[in-house]
């Protein structure tokens, strides 16, 4: 839903329209025109402005397995190795979780895949 439409709701309501008035002018939900218009009472128009946030996925490992995986990929050098390559992150990774990839660990590093050799 675009501003624009949360900022109709906004007037409409302000001109008095009711919730049930408004969503059928509109053609959405009751529960969505109240929504927002709960929403700008208590932020005013930053509270329309983005939608609000979402729970999303639950991580699949947890933090303290992510900051052991970071510890032993970034404090610990492989034998006749210089440094760690995100292959060897990878083989890690995945010994400890059994399914974590490039893009997986890249995103646990909040690194670009080309900073690894």
């Amino acid at each position: 839903m675009e501003i624009a439409e949360r900022s109709k709701m906004i007037l409409l309501a302000a001109d008095g329209a009711t919730d049930k008035e408004i969503s059928a002018e509109l053609g959405v939900l009751r529960a969505t025109v109240a929504r927002w218009r709960g929403r700008y009472i208590e932020d005013g128009l930053s509270g329309i402005e983005q939608d609000g946030t979402r729970p999303g996925r639950k991580p699949q490992i947890s933090e303290r397995k992510v900051k052991a995986i970071v510890k032993m990929t970034t404090q610990q050098t492989p034998a006749s190795a210089t440094h760690c390559t995100l292959t060897r992150s990878v083989h890690l990774a995945r010994a400890s979780t059994g399914y974590l990839n490039y893009s997986a660990i890249c995103l646990i590093f909040s690194i670009e895949k080309s900073s690894f050799n």
